[in-house]
């Protein structure tokens, strides 16, 4: 979704600078002047602060949280000094994934014959129905993933009604226990976490700012589940928020188990046209659901930025100095958004002068 939003912006831009050429008048960049602000190292109330680093340059730049392929910038792509190894990694298992969903699509059919028997070994044992949801609460702690995969053999094996129960119990069960996990025994890492990783830090504060709207929305979202459940836990929200956010939520992981009961249906040549029409309209659905949460976290996370980064800019500055020998340090002003007067920290578009050029 966002890769859609730059690249309808960046054909908007090219657009307007043609109409710009065609009728002979100046062209500026509306993103330039908008970022130009954040620049200044002097804030309304005199309080002087440090420019902003490179990363969060780029990271203003980026939509949102800075997911997806960053377009402004893609000849970066194409260097060395941009594929760190944490980088390599994350290509080398999203290559991985996508290799393996592919393979599962066309495989299909073998995939269900090997997991039948392994299904049935599963139900015929006392509690067997205790495996999955084992499975998914150790599968809720990060680096792992994998949860859909089970999500659709609960619907292959035990059908719709009791596999979606087996389901939402693993999933609840697992979450919550992370949860607590993270908030009790990593409590001590949140600030550091937030200093270090501008994405993190920005999730946080827009979660703290807007409520249980932006926890169900990241729930529904793109973003992987262990991700903002550390999230939530370490930036403070209720777990009352928390809870009914998770539960609203579970119809992600029951449309993977309606899917597991299309496909064995359709398997055994029980399925109607109806149940194929019903089981694509499930997962068009879920991808629009994730589609649309995602826009509502990066709409809030760009009007959130300026803010943002400028509170980072202030932390700086504050650390500096404290750390003068002699200096007793110095309180900073902070910004209170009454204060319309500031393009940079009031988040709106900011006008420059008839006639400026661009920088």
């Amino acid at each position: 979704m966002s890769s859609i939003l730059i690249l309808f912006k960046y054909l908007n831009r090219r657009y307007q600078r043609y109409r710009a050429e065609k009728d002979g008048q100046p062209y500026t960049e509306v993103d330039d002047e908008d970022l130009r602000p954040l620049y200044e190292e002097t804030l309304p109330d005199g309080t002087r602060i440090p420019p902003p680093t490179p990363e969060e340059i780029n990271f203003l730049q980026r939509n949102g949280l800075g997911n997806g392929v960053d377009w402004k910038n893609w000849r970066k792509y194409f260097t060395s000094e941009y594929y760190s190894f944490k980088k390599i990694l994350g290509l080398v298992l999203t290559a991985v994934a996508i290799t393996i969903g592919i393979l599962a699509s066309i495989y299909q059919s073998k995939i269900l014959e090997w997991l039948a028997p392994v299904g049935a070994k599963w139900r015929a044992l006392p509690g067997g129905w205790l495996i999955p949801i084992a499975i998914l609460i150790v599968l809720s702690f990060p680096p792992l993933f994998g949860q859909e995969v089970v999500a659709i053999l609960a619907g292959v094996v035990w059908g719709l009604g009791w596999g979606f129960a087996i389901v939402a119990a693993g999933t609840i069960l697992g979450e919550v226990a992370e949860f607590y996990i993270f908030r009790f025994l990593c409590r001590g890492r949140s600030d550091k976490l937030e200093e270090k990783s501008l994405q993190w830090g920005l999730l946080a504060t827009v979660t703290r700012s807007s409520g249980f709207t932006m926890v169900l929305m990241a729930r529904l979202s793109l973003l992987p589940s262990h991700f903002t459940t550390v999230v939530f836990a370490l930036a403070g929200t209720s777990f009352w928020k928390f809870l009914a956010a998770l539960i609203i939520s579970l119809i992600q992981p029951f449309s993977n188990v309606y899917l597991g009961v299309a496909a064995i249906e359709k398997e055994e040549h029980k399925g109607s046209n109806t149940s194929s029409i019903a089981s694509n309209v499930t997962l068009v659905a879920s991808i629009l659901i994730s589609l649309a949460a995602m826009f509502y976290i990066n709409h809030n996370a760009n009007k959130a930025k300026p803010d943002f980064i400028t509170q980072r800019r202030m932390t700086r500055q504050g650390e500096r100095s404290e750390s003068r020998p002699g200096s007793p340090g110095r309180e900073i002003t902070p910004f209170r958004e009454s204060r319309s007067s500031s393009p940079t920290l009031s988040g709106g578009p900011y006008q420059a002068p008839k006639g400026a050029a661009a920088q």
